[in-house]
């Protein structure tokens, strides 16, 4: 290979992705092409919380020594009744300045560093990502005249002002895919009782659950922004109000009231027009799937984080009773289940699924493998089956007229020798991957048999052992 084309491999995906940020650092540092093909990936990330922890900048949450301190203490231990506890002393909780007041003095000269700061930034960054804050609300406004290369937005674990979402979401004018999630939003209180975020129509990836808000009297010098064992505040579920977006491809969706579907359906019903799905904590319904029974964009319905259990079975069964309509279109399902027989019924709802992801624990292969067989169309199957519950692993597959290719995803106890099947049953295959999920256990170095030898060939890394069929 040229060394031009070789260079090449280094910001590719593949090999990004199996070092961290900080291992692609140091690899950076090795040599100068080296360098310049890894910084776009190094800094396509920027880390809010990262970036402000390190810049020692005077936030809004208060610290022992504050002017005002001791009195606020006093005032809040005296709202929520905490001197009626014996260690009231010992009960720590966070109070933070009135994000909705005017800044002034250190906070102001703290502002202004930060926007200093930012504009030395080496690189311009892709990705946005706002995790695990609870303050430096008032920062976010100057992110996007610096940053405008900006196409994804990442907020979640945070606590946040939903102006501040709303300014970046008006002005960030390339972004295309979004998140937030298990984040407390606050709001203005006397301003409209309007909660509603308006996402931009230029997004094309949309992820989104788990939220909840609560209002903020602009009047009062300092807040509490979170619960503790303590201090419960009355925060309401964060409700996505429906709105058509021309040009979302992709939605992962989970309502924030796990008994109440309405909203994730009512989403759909005004976005039908989705190439790939995934809902966490909505059930498995006839509602759910009678709502996206006529979407003929969707390819893709990932339902990992859903549990297919014995009364998910019962009502599968119940659907083909009542004739219920086979979704074609399904080319591409991701689902968990802990009871093989449900994927007889699953393979006759998605007759057409190609690629598959499947994950279950407590399960044996000799129940696994025959029902997987059932759906005929596969080409690409991911099995994600832990803990081993058997030393042997003889894979009794029916034959497999189309897969092209198949992964492992295995537990520490698992040996790549111990899967054994019939693989003349899978004519096109061409792949066979085994992947740890514990990456301090590593595969041993495999040897090519014989017999494998002059059609096979292996690719492997201590976490990941790979072999491809060469002839036929």
């Amino acid at each position: 290979m040229a060394s031009k084309i070789w260079t090449d491999v280094f910001h590719w995906r593949e090999f990004t992705n199996y070092f961290s940020n900080n291992e692609l650092i140091i690899l950076s540092t090795s040599c100068k092409k080296l360098r310049y093909k890894l910084i776009p990936c190094i800094f396509q990330i920027f880390k809010f919380k990262n970036f402000t922890t390190e810049g020692g900048y005077k936030g809004l949450v208060l610290h022992e020594g504050d002017n005002g301190y001791d009195i606020l203490l006093d005032e809040f231990r005296t709202r929520f009744g905490l001197y009626d506890y014996v260690n009231c002393n010992d009960l720590e909780f966070n109070m933070t300045i009135n994000p909705y007041r005017t800044l002034t003095g250190e906070l102001l000269d703290s502002k202004t560093k930060f926007q200093s700061d930012l504009k030395l930034y080496c690189y311009q960054p892709k990705v946005l990502q706002i995790a695990f804050i609870d303050d430096y609300f008032h920062f976010l406004y100057d992110i996007p005249n610096t940053f405008t290369m900006l196409k994804t937005l990442i907020i979640y674990n945070s606590i946040i002002i939903i102006e501040a979402i709303q300014y970046l979401l008006d002005n960030l004018a390339n972004l295309e895919d979004m998140e937030l999630t298990c984040c407390n939003l606050f709001k203005r209180k006397h301003k409209t009782n309007n909660y509603d975020l308006n996402w931009p129509l230029s997004l094309r990836k949309l992820k989104i659950g788990n939220n909840c808000f609560d209002n903020l009297d602009e009047r009062e010098e300092a807040v509490i922004l979170e619960t503790y064992n303590f201090i419960d505040l009355e925060f309401n579920s964060y409700k996505v109000q429906p709105k058509k977006l021309p040009n979302l491809l992709d939605l992962d969706f989970e309502p924030t009231e796990t008994d109440n579907d309405n909203e994730l359906y009512e989403f759909l019903k005004v976005n039908p027009h989705i190439k790939k799905l995934k809902i966490c904590s909505s059930r498995f319904t006839p509602n759910f799937l009678n709502t996206i029974r006529d979407f003929r964009s969707l390819t893709h319905l990932d339902l990992i984080s859903v549990v297919l259990n014995s009364v998910s079975n019962d009502y599968i069964t119940s659907l083909k009773m009542v004739n219920f309509p086979i979704l074609h279109g399904i080319q591409n399902l991701k689902f968990g289940t802990n009871d093989a027989k449900i994927l007889h019924n699953m393979a006759q709802i998605f007759p057409n699924v190609s690629n598959m992801t499947l994950q279950s624990s407590f399960i044996t292969y000799d129940l696994l493998c025959p029902a997987i067989s059932k759906f005929s169309k596969l080409k690409i199957l991911k099995l994600h089956v832990y803990p081993r519950l058997v030393k042997s692993n003889d894979l009794n597959f029916d034959e497999f007229h189309n897969l092209e290719s198949i992964e492992f995803v295995v537990d520490h106890y698992d040996k790549y020798e111990d899967f054994k099947w019939n693989a003349s049953l899978c004519p096109k295959l061409r792949l066979v991957k085994f992947t740890k999920i514990d990456f301090y256990v590593y595969f041993d170095r495999p040897i090519l048999t014989p017999e494998l030898a002059n059609n096979w060939t292996l690719s492997y890394f201590r976490t990941k052992i790979s072999f491809y069929k060469i002839k036929q």
